[in-house]
């Protein structure tokens, strides 16, 4: 990789995360009311009923397991049928 090609990418990333900083606190409670309504849902699930991009919906989910605001309780088989964990809201009943 070129270092015009690393820097290119460095700067398409920067962009993408000062675009989306301004809705994460949104797009973070729509999953959390997802999972709420739902209950225990893998992140195709969220991404199909929410109508959002995998990327959208999995750094989300992500972000609310490293702030202990969601736990993984398992694993089902998506529409591919591969596994996927399952994420519920902590303290909610499994």
């Amino acid at each position: 990789m070129s270092v015009e090609s690393a820097l290119s990418h460095d700067d398409t990333r920067m962009m993408a995360h000062r675009s989306i900083q301004p809705h994460v606190q949104r797009l973070e409670q729509l999953v959390l009311e997802h999972l709420q309504i739902f209950g225990p849902s893998t992140s195709d699930e969220v991404e199909q009923r929410l109508d959002m991009a995998h990327q959208t919906i999995s750094a989300r989910l992500t972000a609310l397991h490293a702030k202990g605001l969601v736990i993984t309780c398992g694993q089902r088989k998506t529409r591919s049928g591969r596994q996927a964990r399952l994420y519920r809201v902590r303290g909610a009943e499994a």
